[in-house]
């Protein structure tokens, strides 16, 4: 458990070293200095904070950066499959948001998942409800097979939210049909 705490404890994010610092906390000690008001071209880098090693680097222009999408989510994917959930919802989180909020349905169930490891219910049930309303999320059986959402399961909310799931599969089952 210590290692997984200093590891997360270990990384920032750093952005532009010349532009006004403008450094947040995000979660777990993760930082950037992403500022929306800066318009010229700027660093953009990823950085274990012990090492120092540059785990993602590239240039953007405005606030935000469709092609940094795919590799911070893959960044944030191992942080997922290494259980270290506070750091991968940072991470997606940060992808997420320069890539205008938008995510694939696969990274915003991990989302939800690493909530409900981490005991967040609420959280968890929010991006259940974006992958579930917003991507038309289908699988009822993955939903419900899933160890890192079995607490979810005696919650109030999580009846509506299977409902819906099983909603979208007949919707698309029926899709199929007429195909």
């Amino acid at each position: 458990m210590k290692k997984i705490a200093l590891l997360l404890s270990t990384l920032f994010l750093l952005q532009n070293l010349h532009a006004q610092d403008t450094t947040q906390v995000v979660k777990n000690d993760i930082y950037y200095n992403f500022s929306t008001n800066t318009k010229g071209p700027r660093d953009f880098e990823l950085r274990d904070r012990e090492t120092g090693k540059i785990l993602f680097k590239r240039t953007i222009t405005g606030d935000s950066c469709s092609s940094c999408y795919a590799p911070l989510a893959g960044i944030a994917d191992t942080f997922f499959l290494k259980k270290q959930y506070a750091a991968a919802i940072s991470v997606y989180s940060l992808a997420f948001k320069l890539n205008n909020n938008l995510g694939r349905v696969r990274h915003r169930f991990n989302v939800a998942e690493a909530y409900a490891a981490l005991g967040q219910r609420d959280s968890a049930f929010a991006e259940l409800k974006r992958v579930v309303t917003g991507g038309k999320y289908y699988n009822p059986y993955h939903l419900e097979g899933s160890e890192l959402l079995k607490p979810l399961q005696s919650d109030p909310r999580w009846k509506p939210l299977i409902d819906e799931v099983k909603a979208n599969l007949k919707e698309v089952e029926g899709l199929r049909i007429k195909e």
